[in-house]
């Protein structure tokens, strides 16, 4: 299952209708677990976002059809986040390529000159000045 963070602001017509609003999360929450959608957590909240919603899905579609559906009521506009646990960012790290040795210098301007000098030595001086340009 993958883990979803949902953030959600009220339109003009949720706050119209806010005191139903945990009604409505509710009956939400009863029509997608139907869809293999699990609420996990559902905060109202003070600021920019009316309420965070943290939710398994079985996969990003699902994840998708549950909350266009819930903004197409017309009380809602969503900004959804997937949300990778400890291990899941360990495997996704696992996977990354590692770069080439040399191919990358997070160094100083001046270090990267000197290690293009390095790499010059012991070639003639025509194919060393033709390399910095």
């Amino acid at each position: 299952m993958a883990t979803y963070i949902s953030l959600v602001q009220f339109t003009d017509s949720g706050i119209q209708a806010a005191k139903e609003t945990t009604h409505r999360v509710a009956d939400w929450a009863s029509k997608v677990e139907s869809m293999g959608v699990t609420i996990k957590q559902m905060y109202w909240t003070l600021g920019q976002y009316d309420q965070v919603c943290v939710f398994d899905a079985p996969d990003d579609e699902t994840a998708a059809s549950v909350l266009l559906g819930a903004d197409m009521l017309g009380n809602i506009r969503t900004q959804t986040l997937r949300a990778f646990t400890s291990s899941e960012m360990e495997n996704i790290l696992a996977k990354m390529p590692s770069p080439r040795r040399g191919s990358f210098c997070n160094c100083e301007p001046q270090q990267r000159e000197n290690r293009r000098s390095r790499l010059g030595r012991g070639l003639p001086s025509t194919l060393v000045s033709e390399s910095k340009l």
